[in-house]
């Protein structure tokens, strides 16, 4: 898995009308822009490309996200604050999603306490993995592969591997980040004994019909 490397950020603020105004900035780029009230990210936040064109907007207000004016921190939370205006956007899973069963399974009742929130929140960073902006996409896929791979396998794999393994037949999925995490996955198969579902409870499932690795 490829992950993207980027210089720490830096924040730049001045005070106006009561509130906070921040940009967040990697070298010479104006990563983000918007503005923190009462230690709550407010109104809308927009990012920008390299060459400064707006990447992507969002009312964050109602996330009632809080920071800090700690470039490291609000970059984090307002990458939360972009993930939870993503999903909102979203009517509907994506066809693939459903086709491969992923909606099936009952994800918050799986108990893996080696890696319980990524178990917990597998549906949201799969969407999440997806949106174009890429501060919420590449939270989302450390995310997914730390929960599955991270150099060594988890209890959670077993579960999540049937499933990945069935969205990459679907049509229309993202078949390069798929294919991906499945190479990881195999090339650590061959030095660990995967671990088995036997730590897990309450996991309620139709099997996948996709074939085996």
């Amino acid at each position: 898995m490829t992950v993207r490397k980027e210089a720490a950020p830096r924040l730049v603020t001045t005070e106006l009308n009561g509130q906070t105004m921040c940009e967040l900035v990697r070298g010479a780029q104006v990563e983000a822009r918007g503005a923190v009230k009462d230690g709550f990210l407010v109104g809308p936040w927009e990012t920008y490309w390299p060459d400064g064109r707006p990447r992507f907007r969002a009312e964050v207000t109602g996330a009632a996200i809080a920071t800090s004016l700690v470039a490291e921190a609000l970059r984090e939370n307002l990458t939360l604050a972009l993930l939870q205006s993503w999903l909102a956007t979203l009517a509907d899973p994506p066809e693939w999603m459903m086709k491969a069963g992923v909606f099936d399974v009952q994800w918050t009742a799986i108990e893996d306490p080696s890696r319980l929130k990524t178990v917990k929140r597998f549906t949201t960073l799969m969407h999440g993995a997806f949106c174009p902006e890429p501060m919420v996409s590449d939270f989302c896929l450390r995310g997914l592969h730390l929960g599955t791979v991270d150099d060594r396998l988890f209890p959670v794999t077993p579960i999540v591997l049937p499933f990945l393994v069935e969205m990459l037949l679907q049509p229309g999925a993202p078949q390069e980040w798929l294919s991906m995490i499945l190479d990881d996955i195999g090339e650590l198969v061959g030095d660990h004994t995967v671990p088995t579902a036997q730590t897990f409870k309450g996991v309620t499932r139709r099997r996948p019909s996709g074939p085996p690795l």
